[in-house]
């Protein structure tokens, strides 16, 4: 049916400016609120780091899961300043590694190593090499006191590359690269020599390979094979490597978690240590500054307790000695290292590194990359500038995983040998060089599967060790570097999982602990190793609690502390001993709020007592900080990595709009009753809104902050109180109470998602009348929960549905449902009761679109394929954009300055499709009839990039498209312009009207319907829209498109866009966007008068009172929502990616509420002015008349 003039709703005019505020100052925080997030912490990623030398003061740093480098001031949990490596959101990885004493710390992402200005988060230099970074150190000592750094490269052809940076410019000092086709896994250092860590052989048997290397030069001076080959599945299995000599080993447990091998990093020689039984999880905790005594915990998790065990390591011998072990704990606990000067602290509670030493008192970068042709290389970078100090590359097709350092050299780790059969080569370089000296095979060929075997490579002499496991779980192997034994220790039984935890600073003792988890507890060996000679022995062991625990290694001089932190208690103890050092109470608040990693910082008071602060990760995906075993702040940092969201209402206004209906369509007596029966229901309220009058009446009046407010979730009069369900990736599912400031009203976790992986949600569906959300995954896999509490219903994994690539909600007779689209856009037969009665348009297997019908068979539909449309040869379609399921339309004519109307096309069957052209840079905009698949108009633009974004949105009877292009200006007759032409982010727009002329409504006339099954042609066939279009060049890309919505469709409507190079989200208003502006000429006062038409301009340069987001610094917003509150004027906002944000607009202002700035006080104050003056001249005036009537008439 078509719309007709006299059928639409009564209009209100209203005045709209194009240039106000987007926002008051007064309303900053009122009407909007911002979730400014990092992301997870990597436990690899994250330390407390002192911003200058002479603080005493330390911020929080993290490179979270979604590629966020920021910095936390612990005391509040504020953010002080963050910065995206990529523009995009990661998917975990990534290094970060703080120069101590240095005001500024180094990252690594991808291909690119960045130094940042540790206060501000300035950037100090940024570096792009080909290859993979694998890992990255700091050189503490070098040759002229300057601090470097190394950079261990994995080239694209699997080479190794091992590049010393300058640390003050980024400059390569040198480069060594292996042509071997090892696995790098780390890089270590010590004062002399740098240790490469990696695995050789093929996939799931691998051996461990350190290489020694002059520090100088790079040269290779030695190369030492730990154990024998399939020692290692993959460089997943290697624990950890010491960074330094604080913890200069690397350490590794076999396939069962039953042992433990360290290596102390340049030695031969495997220790092996036991784990307990059942162990799941093995952590292994070391200081990493050099300073710190080499000490390390290692922390063991069985199913249902956890303990530690603390090793020394004796530099000298290189032998590692069991010093103590902590008690098995119920719980998972967790465990930090802290330390200052040779002091290392362990707290429990119940691989990018920098080199320490340079030599010109310059703390300099390692980076190691893995080069596209998969070569190795490693950079120092000047740790000030980023300039490259040198570069060395590696041809082999090693798997690089750790760079290490000394004093004197570095140690590149990797993998070689084939896929699921490595061995570990540690090669030796010189410091000042980058000269290969030396390079030695850990083992044998096959001890290693792959890389992520590889639990741990210790990154300078603090903890130069390379760790790793069997495929069991059972052993664990540690290597000093440097050194050719392979050190064999046992891991629990049932161990499921390895950690090792060393310190990072050079003057740490070489101490590490080994966390091992199984599936119900957790337990911790602390090792200690001898540098002089390269033994690792176990030092003792923390005892096995129940519970997946957590550790953490803080350091301060040569001491070593590990915190372990289980479900009950803080529990503080030093590498040195076993004995505890402080004990506080802990009590998550939920089961969900148990902690699974940390890092903390020890802190040392005269009277010999100790403060701990252990930010921690827990299980519901939050961040919190304990402090002596208090919660000192908690960050909803799971809210990151949003991958769809919907609205919700609270039950209790559908139930109620549902009641209003049924009595609306009952008659008169029964509808009455009804009516008395709930308004005597209601009197229930009275005495408590009676009671909050007072509150309510002066809270309005002075207009405070503080109105009265109910507890929990609930509905307003405005329609402001809404739900925000928001699923991540990571599995779990969030609800945000948009009308309290987003506050997260509650969580549940959906699915367990692997580390790495990324749930693929494909639709999301609210049933408002039922309370409950549901979710459907790619995988076939769905979630049913209550919208208000987060209750799961009903989950069905993975497989119970087959593969779905996309979903559908569609009407039936039974009610709304959300239909799942398989592979190829299959859907199949559905049930009768259930069948669509729209066309559903889905992606065909030929890169086409395809309409589905379904028509009845005896209890079930049977889909038809009703058309199809496949671009020409050559196009692909990147984008499908639909008018959204609430849009409003208030009048269906637009009055022109001449008092004329042309009557806007308003088919709500249309479907704006964008496909492009690779070879010819063309975008084709194709208009599509959803129900018969004709092609209603079609437009072609030259010169676009199509790798670059492209968005649509469609609202009313226009559409909106940006998109990236170039091409050459043309004069009046379309001959292209010489050297003139056009290049940046441009903004289409089009109108579409139902006929060129005023006052014509086309071919159909007054006619009240139309088929879309006819074709165009015939007399009642869908017609075809006249459009009237425009361009504009923006001066920032704007993507993730959206318009505003609200309840009548009265309110003039705002585009709304993400500005991911400026952070903020802007609200282009439609005057501007209006495709009718006049060009080359001002518009007539009448055309201003009834069009708001303005002159045209070529460039829309976004005014900063157009961004919502105004001063907040939002950052990677993948998806904008909009949804219509009960005031006309107000259109409710959603935006959610990395960070959530939210806000209340008006695009016309609110004509229908008094605003925050309405004086109130001043009204009443007049009001209350002249009823007293009222009464004060009430009896004068009848004085008068009384006088009056008895003065005698003259």
């Amino acid at each position: 049916m078509r719309p007709s003039l006299w059928r639409s709703p009564a209009l209100l005019l209203v005045a709209a400016t194009l240039a106000v505020e987007a926002i008051y100052q007064d309303e900053v925080g009122d009407i909007d609120y911002h979730h400014e997030l990092i992301g997870l912490p990597q436990i690899e990623t994250t330390l407390f780091h002192r911003p200058r030398r002479d603080d005493k003061a330390s911020l929080l740093y993290t490179l979270s899961d979604v590629g966020v480098v920021g910095a936390i001031n612990p005391s509040n949990g504020g953010v002080v300043w963050r910065q995206s490596l990529t523009g995009n959101i990661t998917n975990g990885g990534g290094h970060l590694r703080a120069a101590e004493g240095e005001n500024w710390i180094v990252t690594a992402h991808g291909h690119s190593v960045q130094a940042w200005n540790a206060l501000s988060g300035r950037s100090a230099w940024w570096l792009d090499f080909t290859g993979q970074v694998k890992d990255l150190e700091v050189m503490e000592l070098t040759e002229n006191d300057r601090k470097d750094v190394l950079a261990l490269f994995e080239e694209d052809n699997g080479a190794t590359t091992l590049r010393r940076l300058n640390g003050q410019t980024g400059a390569v000092v040198w480069e060594i690269s292996d042509a071997v086709n090892d696995v790098p896994i780390q890089v270590s250092t010590n004062i002399e020599k740098i240790f490469v860590v990696s695995l050789y052989g093929t996939l799931t048997s691998y051996g461990l390979r350190v290489s020694v290397l002059d520090i100088h030069t790079g040269k290779r001076l030695n190369e030492i094979l730990l154990g024998t080959k399939g020692d290692v599945d993959s460089k997943d299995d290697i624990m950890f490597v010491g960074a330094n000599s604080a913890s200069p080993i690397v350490a590794w447990a076999d396939r069962g978690r039953s042992k433990l091998y360290v290596n102390v990093l340049g030695t031969k020689k495997k220790h092996e240590f036991p784990l307990p039984a059942d162990t799941t999880e093995v952590a292994i905790h070391a200081p990493h500054h050099l300073q710190s005594e080499p000490h390390f915990l290692v922390h063991s998790r069985t199913p249902t307790a956890n303990k530690a065990d603390v090793y020394h390591i004796n530099l000298k011998t290189s032998a590692v000695t069991k010093a103590y072990e902590l008690p098995l704990l119920p719980g998972a606990g967790a465990f930090s290292t802290s330390s200052q000067g040779a002091n290392v602290w362990f707290t429990r509670i119940t691989d990018d590194e920098v080199m320490e030493l340079t030599e010109n008192d310059r703390k300099d970068v390692l980076a190691l990359f893995e080069e596209d042709n998969g070569a190795t290389t490693l950079r120092r970078l000047n740790g000030q500038t980023g300039a490259v100090v040198w570069e060395i590359s590696d041809a082999v097709n090693d798997v690089p995983i750790q760079v290490s350092t000394n004093i004197e050299k570095i140690f590149v780790v990797s993998l070689y040998g084939t896929l699921t059969s490595y061995g570990l080569r540690v090669s030796v370089l010189d410091i000042h060089t980058g000269k290969r000296v030396n390079e030695i095979l850990l083992g044998t060929k096959g001890d290693v599967d792959s890389k992520d075997d590889i639990m741990f490579v210790g990154a300078n002499s603090a903890s130069p060790i390379v760790a790793w496991a069997d495929k069991g779980r059972s052993k664990l192997y540690v290597n000093v570097l440097g050194t050719k034994k392979k050190h064999e220790f046992p891991l629990p039984a049932d161990t499921t999982d390895v950690a090792i935890h060393a310190p990072h600073h050079l003057q740490s003792e070489p101490h590490f602990l080994v966390h091992s988890r199984t599936p119900t507890a957790n337990k911790a060996d602390v090792y200690h190793i001898d540098l002089k000679t390269s033994a690792v022995t176990k030092a003792y062991e923390l005892p096995l609690l129940p519970g997946v625990g957590a550790f953490s290694t803080s350091s301060q001089g040569a001491n070593v502390w590990f915190t372990r932190i289980t479900d009950d208690e803080v529990i503080l103890t030093s590498s040195e001993s076993h004995a505890i050092l402080g004990r506080w109470p802990y009590k998550p608040n939920t089961e969900s709020s148990q902690v699974i990693h940390g890092v903390s910082e020890v802190i040392r008071k005269p009277d010999d007592s100790y403060a701990v602060r252990a930010a921690a990760l827990t299980r519901s995906d939050d961040w919190v900080l304990v402090r002596n075993g208090d919660l000192a702040w908690s960050r909803p940092e799971g809210l990151t990595g949003a991958v769809a969201a919907a609205f919700a209402e609270f039950p209790e206004n559908v139930q109620y709009a549902k009641v209003l209906e049924e009595e609306a369509h009952s008659n008169v007596v029964s509808a009455y009753v009804h009516r008395v029966q709930r308004h005597l229901k209601d009197l229930e309220q009275l005495p408590d809104w009676l009671a909050s009058i007072p509150q309510r009446l002066i809270s309005s009046i002075t207009g405070s902050d503080a109105p009265v407010k109910k507890d929990g979730l609930h509905r307003d009069s405005f329609g402001f109180n809404k739900l925000a369900i928001l699923a991540t990736r990571r599995g779990r599912v969030y609800g945000l109470d948009i009308g309290n400031h987003g506050k997260v009203a509650w969580s549940s976790a959906a699915f367990a998602i692997p580390s790495g992986q990324t749930w693929d949600v494909k639709g999301i569906f609210v049933e408002d009348h039922r309370g409950l959300v549901t979710i459907r995954g790619s995988n076939g896999e769905q979630v049913v929960a209550k919208t208000t509490t987060g209750e799961i219903i009903e989950v069905l994994p993975e497989g119970a549905w087959p593969k779905v690539e996309a979903t559908a909600i569609v009407d039936s007779a039974s009610g709304q449902w959300l239909l799942p689209i398989g592979v190829d856009g299959k859907v199949g037969d559905v049930p009768a009761e259930w069948t669509p009665k729209q066309t559903v348009v889905v992606r065909s297997a030929d890169g086409g679109l395809k309409g589905l019908t379904w028509s009845g068979v005896e209890g079930s539909a049977k889909e038809v394929v009703s058309w199809t449309f496949l671009p020409p040869g050559g196009q692909t379609i990147v984008e499908v954009a639909t008018r959204a399921s609430h849009d409003p339309v208030a009048q269906i004519g637009r009055v022109l300055g001449d008092r004329k109307v042309k009557y806007k096309y308003l088919n709500p069957n249309t479907a704006v499709v964008a496909a492009t052209s690779a070879a010819t840079s063309h975008l084709t905009i194709y208009l599509l009839d959803t129900v018969s698949g004709q092609i209603l108009s079609s437009k072609t633009y030259e010169g676009v990039d199509a790798s670059k974004t492209i968005d649509c949105a469609v609202a009313e009877n226009w559409y909106a498209c940006t998109f990236f292009g170039q091409y050459a200006l043309k004069d009046a007759q379309g001959h292209a312009l010489s050297g003139q032409s056009l290049k940046g982010y441009q903004i289409v727009v089009t109108d579409l009207y139902e006929s060129n002329e005023s006052n014509d409504r086309g071919p159909l006339g007054s006619a009240a319907n139309f088929s879309s099954i006819e074709t165009v042609d015939e007399p009642t066939g869908a017609p075809v829209p006249f459009l009237v279009s425009q361009a504009w060049v923006l001066s920032a890309p704007i993507v993730a498109l959206a318009v505003t919505q609200t309840r009548q469709g009265i309110t003039n409507r705002q585009l709304l866009g993400y500005q991911p190079e400026t952070h903020g989200i802007a609200g282009l208003p439609r005057q501007v966007l209006e495709p009718r502006r006049t060009v080359g000429r001002d518009p007539t006062a009448q055309e201003v008068e009834a069009e708001g038409l303005i002159r045209y301009t070529p460039v829309i340069e976004v005014d900063p009172r157009q961004v919502i987001t105004h001063q907040r610094d939002v950052i990677g917003v993948k998806d904008i929502m909009a949804t219509p509150a009960l005031l006309e004027s107000t259109t409710l906002v959603f935006a959610y990616g990395i960070d959530i944000f939210g806000t209340r607009l008006a695009p016309s202002l609110s004509f229908d509420i008094l605003g925050k700035g309405f004086d109130k006080v001043t009204l009443i104050g007049t009001v209350l002015a002249l009823v007293a003056g009222v009464a004060a001249l009430k009896p004068i005036v009848r004085r008068k008349q009384t006088d009056l009537r008895w003065t005698a008439p003259r």
